[in-house]
């Protein structure tokens, strides 16, 4: 949630001489171990493509370019979830205030207040417990979640909570009338014009994905969440994570996102608003939107950004683009480094070459 200077880095060095810092900046990465895809993008227009470590290897075994090489993008999968609730609510099949009691069976009574809303933004009180990871059957799924304990009050605290995700999912296709998957496919992805994006459980054929960071992790997960080198489609992976996806997919969905082609200005406005506060420093405040989030300094919004990060499967993700529309997509097969995916590391080498006055 970083804001960027792409523009102003352009015009000051040039295009090649900033690709050149970027490559440079990478190759650093990449000798500490640093595995992925870089692109970066104005609108449309792909500024700075470029492969780094086994996802190099793995895009030229496939013979397709850099930013076509899919991976799993976990947490970044939220803002697929989110823009689904808002295109319900702009079909009129439910309202972000609505309590989830009016959408889900079998909601207890310390729970009948939590709105959609609070899910979206983290704020419903619910932990962050994997209990829907394997649970094939909806309502099983639902009422395992149903039944955590409250870490907090709602609307009282942020607390990111995956499994909050799950129940949203479930919302979609309970309001939706359609498969879950099938109303992302059909009204998200069709949309947008996404062709190398998909869901977990059903990866398609003619779309190359990058490598594990380790296969060895994939043993011994159970066989309704991954079996003979293939994900099997279940309800934890469904909200919270459990999309794949390209760079160049991702530049494609914030284009289609920026020009209404998904959503209405007026869901948009949600989408990216700033809904909660999350975290406030000398340069400026965080907050969260809904499936995003949203970075504000001098009063104004500077970046719309999320990071995602599968940890068994060594997958990791930063989105992040500006309101004039310069895009970051890291994508990276090679697992942490230190206590972050190593997307996060390498976004970070990203922004110091974007905006050299950048401090974390």
């Amino acid at each position: 949630m970083l804001p960027l200077l792409l523009a102003a880095a352009l015009a000051t060095a040039g295009d090649a001489q900033v690709a050149a810092r970027l490559d440079s900046a990478l190759q650093v990465e990449a000798r500490q171990g640093f595995s992925g895809v870089v692109l970066v993008a104005h609108e449309d227009t792909i500024q700075f493509e470029r492969a780094y470590g086994k996802a190099a290897a793995a895009a030229t075994a496939a013979a397709v370019p850099p930013g076509r090489l899919a991976f799993w993008i976990a947490s970044d999968s939220k803002q697929f979830t989110a823009t689904s609730i808002l295109r319900l609510q702009e079909l009129g099949r439910l309202r972000v205030t609505d309590s989830i009691a009016q959408h889900l069976p079998g909601v207890p009574p310390d729970k009948r207040a939590v709105t959609i809303h609070q899910l979206l933004t983290h704020t419903s009180g619910l932990p962050t417990a994997y209990r829907a990871d394997g649970v094939v059957e909806r309502d099983a799924a639902v009422a395992s979640i149903l039944r955590l304990p409250l870490a907090s009050t709602p609307g009282t605290r942020f607390s990111y909570s995956n499994d909050g995700f799950v129940l949203l999912a479930a919302i979609v296709e309970i309001a939706s009338g359609v498969h879950f998957d099938d109303f992302e496919r059909d009204s998200l992805f069709a949309r947008a014009g996404l062709t190398e994006t998909g869901l977990w459980g059903s990866e398609a054929a003619g779309v190359a994905l990058a490598p594990f960071a380790d296969p060895r992790q994939a043993r011994g997960k159970s066989a309704t969440i991954y079996r003979d080198g293939h994900s099997v489609a279940n309800w934890g992976y469904r909200g919270p994570g459990g999309a794949y996806s390209t760079a160049r997919d991702l530049v494609r969905w914030i284009v289609a996102l920026r020009q209404g082609r998904v959503l209405g200005a007026d869901a948009m406005h949600a989408l990216l608003g700033r809904h909660v506060l999350v975290h406030a420093d000398s340069s400026g405040q965080s907050w969260t939107g809904y499936g995003w989030g949203v970075r504000v300094e001098g009063g104004r919004d500077r970046s719309y950004g999320h990071v995602g990060g599968e940890d068994w499967i060594g997958h990791s993700a930063v989105v992040r683009f500006s309101p004039e529309g310069d895009i970051v997509v890291v994508l990276a097969n090679s697992g942490d480094h230190g206590d972050e995916g190593w997307a996060a590391t390498a976004n970070r080498a990203v922004r110091h070459v974007l905006d050299p006055g950048w401090r974390p």
